[in-house]
């Protein structure tokens, strides 16, 4: 995949194409807000990304891959999203929700070549350190899937958007559990 594939109509494209329909999940863009809608009878899974942002289909991509069975069969995986501002203990568990999210969404933007940003979806009750500490802990996190390599769907995921991925993302070391 050329670096220049990163926009979300390439990315929902070459996912559609090369392995969403093999995994029964098809990412829809356009949406006001993400949502995952559970397969009907002829209808796979649907992905829906919010505002047409390359991010937002790796992000919504990164959460598919990290649901159970059980929460695939549920609008929205079954969880309940708090919207901001969140109080200082609603943002922790914010964060404890989002780390492996993100530190898979980190692992996939490298592997689209597209620059990842860490989210704390708290506009207005922004909090520097905790921000930073949560950036370390999601590069963390991120550097555990490179040297041990993503799981299941992950792996799925990543041969259908980048067959390269390996290459890509660990900087020149062999993933052995993955190839």
């Amino acid at each position: 995949m050329p670096s220049a594939l990163v926009d979300h109509r390439s990315l929902a494209g070459c996912f559609n194409a090369r392995g969403g329909r093999d995994l029964g999940v098809q990412l829809v863009g356009g949406a006001d807000e993400p949502l995952y809608l559970p397969p009907r009878p002829g209808r796979p899974a649907w992905i829906r990304y919010a505002r047409d942002h390359a991010s937002s289909v790796l992000h919504e991509l990164a959460h598919w891959c990290l649901a159970t069975p059980a929460a695939r069969g549920q609008v929205d995986y079954g969880l309940v999203y708090r919207p901001p501002p969140r109080s200082p203990r609603a943002q922790q568990r914010f964060y404890q929700a989002e780390l492996p999210v993100q530190a898979l969404e980190k692992l996939l933007c490298e592997a689209c070549g597209l620059v990842f940003e860490v989210s704390d979806d708290n506009p207005g009750r922004d909090d520097p350190a905790a921000r930073s500490a949560f950036a370390r802990r999601v590069d963390e996190a991120c550097e555990a899937l490179r040297l041990h390599g993503p799981g299941g769907d992950a792996v799925r995921v990543l041969d259908a958007l980048a067959p390269d991925w390996r290459r890509r993302v660990g900087a020149g070391r062999v993933l052995e559990r993955c190839a």
